[in-house]
């Protein structure tokens, strides 16, 4: 499903009209819609009084058909007219014949009739300004979204935004003050850049995409794109009957310190519940009988120790002669920052002039040994994927995290363009980028994610697909979406603390077989 900024959305529009998809049709097809969202959101519509705040653009076009659609079902409903219409204006003139109680705020200057309503209303559904929003919000329209706030924070009425809530910028994301926000959004035929950047994503509250019609292929070109079940089923490794371990790949996991043991051991398990046929560990030697009583499938390679209990750069070869064993590798995880383990990763990374054109997925303190050498990403092949969090994000650039945090998308989009690798930029809405045109954004922010190991677990599960056979992108997109969905429905059981990282680990192959179960991929 691709993401589309205002501009974007009003070309789609035209190109509809000119395939014969009148801009009135499209209208109509988002105010049924919104009605219909409106009448699941009402335990009990007819008993349920729906207040509905309409603008002067086609926002509030969308309000009025919706006002149309729930009148029809028996719902009483009103219409709050916050900015002038033009006039004739055919909807309002619909309303009149189905004798829906429209109230104008330009004669109603104390808002004496909206208060009223308000406290009378189970729903209200904000159709007053959409993604033609550009100046800042005073005067009445700000008073009448201090009402709506008011309300919404007392927990009385509950906000469904069409398209946007009103003061949310559609293209930034940012919020104006008087923003009351929303517990749900309608997004009308593709969600909007605003909502998937701070502070917009807050203001959206549960966002849910809707169909108004727009023909199909008309978004095709272009290049941002939401992760998506549909997606992630389209991508997911095929699983032959007759296949046995060596058809589903071997990966290498290059993890482990005597501080950071659980991260091997988290790695190489999500790996393994992504459906990989075989995980090698390579871990110092002081590791090594720790993580073998924890991981009875994983082989071993036990290498060379600090006598901190780090990988030491002694055995190097040892991994470099295994390599071409392997479809895939993961490095990085709890490895410790000790010197001879830096030199370690200089040996096996930046100065192997033999590293075969191997697929890698680099995390944790693998990113932080690259980030203190200028040039590093000239030695790493273009199947590389990187998995930063913000913090690791900033050093590998030498930024701020508030620098990082202030354009994600743009800073993760640039990155990979200029490294030429796979960019996962972890986060509430993860981002993975190729390059600097192309990114698909995770729809998951999860508090509950923000939890140690979290991370170990997400390399190692997008290790295993890769070594499935995943390309870097697709591999890196299906592990961020698996690793947000299994935590979402863990928080439904457990809500948003308390989650162990070791806990993702069962749910994951759980929301492989639901995906695939809900598109029917064999």
């Amino acid at each position: 499903m691709k993401i589309v900024t205002s501009k974007q959305m009003s070309d789609l529009e035209n190109m509809s009209e000119a395939s014969g998809v009148s801009k009135e049709q499209l209208m109509e097809n988002a105010g049924r819609e919104i009605a219909y969202k409106a009448i699941t959101i009402l335990s009990e519509p007819k008993k349920s009084p729906v207040l509905i705040l309409v603008g002067s653009g086609n926002n509030g076009g969308d309000g009025l058909v919706a006002a149309s659609h729930l009148k029809s079902t028996g719902t009483n409903v009103t219409v709050y007219v916050c900015l002038g219409r033009k006039i004739p204006d055919q909807k309002m003139d619909s309303l009149k014949k189905l004798d829906i109680s429209v109230i104008y705020a330009s004669s109603d200057p104390n808002l004496a009739a909206l208060k009223k309503v308000i406290r009378n209303s189970h729903l209200v559904i904000d159709a007053i300004l959409g993604t033609g929003r550009s100046r800042p919000i005073k005067g009445q329209l700000q008073e009448i979204l201090a009402e709506i706030s008011k309300a919404r924070n007392d927990n009385r009425i509950q906000v469904l935004a069409v398209d946007l809530p009103t003061g949310v910028d559609s293209d930034s994301g940012q919020v104006d003050p008087s923003c009351a926000g929303a517990d749900q959004t309608v997004a009308l035929s593709n969600p909007k850049l605003g909502h998937f950047t701070m502070p917009g994503l807050v203001a959206t509250g549960e966002l849910s995409t809707v169909d108004i019609g727009v023909p199909k292929g008309l978004a095709n070109d272009i290049t941002l794109e939401l992760i998506t079940p549909e997606l992630v089923a389209s991508l997911l490794p095929k699983r032959a009957k007759h296949a046995h371990k060596g058809t589903f790949g071997r990966l290498l996991v290059v993890a482990g310190s005597m501080s950071y043991v659980g991260a091997s051991i988290l790695a190489c398990s999500a790996a393994y519940r992504s459906g990989v046929g075989l995980v090698t560990l390579a871990t110092s030697e002081n590791v090594y009988p720790i993580v073998a009583s924890k991981l009875s499938e994983v082989t071993f390679i036990p290498l060379s120790s600090t006598n901190t209990g780090e990988i030491d750069d002694e055995d190097v070869d040892k991994v470099i002669e295994k390599l071409p064993e392997y479809d895939a590798m993961v490095i990085g995880c709890g490895l410790g920052q000790h010197n001879k383990t830096g030199e370690f990763l200089s040996r096996l990374l930046l100065q192997n002039q033999n590293l075969p054109d191997l697929p890698i997925v680099i995390d944790a303190d693998a990113l932080n040994f690259l980030a203190k050498f200028d040039g590093w990403h000239k030695h790493l092949n273009s199947h590389t994927i990187l998995t930063p969090h913000p913090r690791e994000m900033a050093r590998l650039l030498g930024t701020s995290v508030d620098e990082v945090q202030k354009d994600r998308l743009g800073i993760a989009k640039e990155s990979a363009g200029y490294w030429e690798k796979v960019v996962l930029l972890k986060g509430a809405l993860s981002i993975v980028t190729p390059d600097k045109e192309h990114a698909r954004i995770n729809p998951f922010a999860n508090p509950l994610l923000a939890s140690a190991g979290t991370g170990d677990v997400l390399t190692g599960l997008i290790g295993g697909l890769l070594a499935q056979g995943l390309s870097s992108l697709d591999a890196a997109t299906c592990g961020a979406y698996l690793h947000g969905l299994s935590g979402e429905q863990i928080g439904l059981r457990i809500g948003d603390s308390g989650l162990l990282a070791s806990d993702l680990l069962n749910e994951i192959p759980l929301q492989i077989k639901s995906i695939k179960e809900s598109y029917e991929i064999k």
